[in-house]
């Protein structure tokens, strides 16, 4: 049965994992993700799931791989410094292809940095660390998606054997809205043929590290290859407002951010300017097929994110683009407001003429 609560986005992840059939939490707390561990404290022992607070943040990602390996749904989640810390416990994730999620409620950096609202850590969310790996990464923007993401994410880790990411800045986590949520609980697949169960009987299952120097290594990472290709072209997830035959100039935003970009943009139809809103909802894979389409014709480009450029270069490696503008946030401290936006807006039509 579905009905209507009002949930701050912190919580809001928590009941779309419950939902999504997460039975196992493990993790460390720090702000602005602390919430998330306190709520899932409290929902783990009302249904039937299993919660524990790990001495720290390199402890909480092997408790996580301990669970995964034996077939437990399972999620961890943290902020700036403490995704840090789990960068080795994803390495080998990715190194076994086991399903996790794991969310990231973003603070501002490098180092342990500040609390202010940021959107620093778009590159490492998306990499996974170092060697040639990738996260699916899904990018909310209100409460309702932090509950649909979460949800999604564990259909998602268990279709691909990947770990899928919650990426979120403090301000979606912290802020409460109305969010319709379901009482039901999706149904977790039949345990598959890799989940660790004993040696005895069958043959071993190697990790990437016991594979033949040559021959198995490069199999392995001709077969990661090829499934970071399948979710790149299958998982691609974006949405459009007022992208139409009068637009001239699309601005590119993900999170809080394109919720005033989108505030912005409505003032400035009303206005008659020419101007739309491209909002990547998954990261990685990036929506390139659906911005490529956006950006058909003579349209310009606005990229406007709480960091130094990290999601303008991750499209500028996708696509060729003639004219584009970026504006990175207020030394990432402080939310790029409407107003300013529009500003921006405006100074970008007339300098991309």
């Amino acid at each position: 049965m579905k009905e209507k609560k009002l949930l701050k986005g912190n919580h809001a992840l928590v009941e779309g994992a419950i939902s999504g059939g997460c039975k196992y939490f493990f993790g460390y707390p720090i702000t602005p993700q602390s919430e998330v561990m306190e709520w899932f404290s409290q929902r783990m022992e009302e249904t039937g799931g299993h919660f524990l607070q790990a001495e720290s943040e390199v402890a909480a990602m092997n408790m996580v791989i301990g669970a995964a390996v034996s077939g437990g749904s399972v999620m961890t989640a943290s902020s700036g410094p403490g995704m840090d810390l789990f960068q080795e416990g994803i390495g080998n994730i990715h190194a076994h292809q086991l399903p996790v999620v794991i969310a990231d409620i973003m603070r501002g950096g490098p180092g342990n940095g500040a609390l202010h609202p940021a959107q620093q850590d778009y590159t490492q969310a998306i990499n996974g660390g170092r060697a040639d790996q990738r996260n699916i990464v899904f990018a909310p923007w209100n409460a309702q998606e932090m509950y649909d993401h979460a949800q999604q994410a564990f259909e998602l880790a268990d279709k691909y054997r990947n770990i899928v990411m919650i990426l979120a800045d403090n301000i979606v986590g912290q802020s409460y809205e109305t969010v319709t949520v379901d009482d039901a609980v999706r149904k977790t697949p039949a345990p598959k043929d890799w989940i660790l169960t004993g040696a005895k009987g069958r043959e071993r299952r190697l990790s990437i590290a016991h594979f033949p120097f040559v021959e198995g290594y490069d199999r392995f990472h001709r077969q990661l290859q090829e499934k970071y290709r399948t979710i790149a072209q299958n998982e691609q997830r974006s949405e459009t407002y007022f992208i139409d035959d009068q637009t001239e100039l699309v601005v590119v935003a993900y999170g809080i951010v394109a919720r005033n970009a989108l505030s912005a943009i409505t003032r400035l139809r009303e206005q008659n300017v020419p101007v739309g809103l491209f909002r990547p909802v998954t990261l990685f894979p990036f929506p390139v097929k659906a911005l490529s389409q956006a950006l058909s014709g003579k349209r310009k480009m606005l990229v406007v994110e709480m960091s130094a450029g990290q999601m303008a270069s991750d499209i500028r490696s996708q696509l060729t683009i003639d004219r584009w503008d970026l504006k990175p946030g207020q030394a990432t401290a402080e939310v790029p407001k409407p107003a300013q936006i529009e500003n921006w807006i405006k100074e970008s039509l007339e300098n991309l003429k």
